[in-house]
């Protein structure tokens, strides 16, 4: 397996875009005359540099968080304790923000808990995923994004909002 692309949802808001391409992989910048950066470039740009074998989520661990964010507990050594959009805003280090680097070590056993979470239940959240992993001793770790502005890409003003974003991320 080379790599893995999680995208929750199957995009209708940002349909007809996605009639013909996954939201990450929607451009959002253009290099040159003919190059397309995508959603799915970006993302993993930030976190490559973190070059681990297993699981790396990217978490901002700036912006002010509420209910709704995917929110992170991180351990004493800066591993993912939990993940979940159910934990109190206060006791959070950060927010997941739908970017994972994923090395192929760890990508078949992930693959294998994505399936099982989705046959028993399909609307929980892929990162419930990582929670089963982490809960069966599997270190994932957190690359902090830092102060960077990003937007996640539900719908049409998202996409605007996000390729307004890109060029500044060159």
């Amino acid at each position: 397996m080379i790599g893995m692309v999680l995208a929750a949802g199957a995009g209708r808001r940002l349909r007809p875009d996605t009639d013909a391409l996954p939201k990450a992989l929607l451009p959002v910048d253009r290099v040159g005359q003919h190059g397309e950066v995508t959603i799915r470039d970006l993302a993993l740009r930030n976190i490559a540099a973190a070059g681990q074998s297993g699981i790396v989520l990217a978490m901002d661990d700036v912006k002010p968080l509420a209910d709704e964010e995917m929110k992170i507990l991180l351990g004493p050594h800066g591993q993912l304790l939990q993940i979940t959009k159910l934990m109190d805003p206060a006791l959070a280090h950060g927010e997941y923000i739908g970017a994972t680097l994923i090395g192929p070590v760890v990508a078949a056993g992930l693959a294998r808990v994505l399936e099982r979470i989705w046959r028993r239940d399909p609307s929980l959240y892929y990162e419930d995923a990582y929670q089963e992993l982490v809960d069966h001793g599997l270190n994932i770790t957190v690359a902090p994004i830092g102060e960077v502005e990003w937007v996640e890409v539900d719908n049409h003003d998202d996409l605007r909002r996000a390729r307004e974003i890109a060029p500044k991320l060159r």
